[in-house]
């Protein structure tokens, strides 16, 4: 794919947001993870207040279901810490996936139980 075409992680969340909006049931809840900073500094002030790192990028809650997704692009893997809360994350009780498009965030969804409205392109 040319690089002008390439998605970028941004950009795949946004998918993956627009997708859930519709495809999720109503008795279900999402959100995305933000924990991007411009700094240290800005960084210390979340941790301060218990923010933590490796946290996955989406969260889905969904009928006594707990699904926590990493979303990656290119080659991208998860860091190390990552693979620490992933582990947490399961040993937890809840699902945890990495996944590289909308197909492989369903694909998971639909395996650990959360039902799915048919989804139409939001691409």
């Amino acid at each position: 794919m040319p690089a002008a075409l390439k998605m970028s992680e941004n950009d795949l969340q946004v998918q993956v947001a627009q997708a859930l909006h519709y495809a999720l049931p109503p008795d279900a809840w999402f959100t995305s993870i933000d924990h991007a900073t411009k700094s240290e500094a800005e960084w210390q002030k979340k941790a301060r207040r218990g923010v933590k790192a490796g946290v996955p990028d989406l969260v889905v809650l969904c009928r006594g279901k707990c699904v926590w997704i990493e979303l990656k692009v290119g080659s991208n893997r998860p860091s190390d810490m990552q693979k620490l809360v992933a582990g947490q994350i399961l040993c937890a009780g809840h699902e945890w996936f990495v996944c590289w498009s909308l197909d492989e965030v369903v694909d998971a969804l639909v395996g650990a139980g959360i039902p799915l409205r048919r989804m139409r392109s939001v691409v």
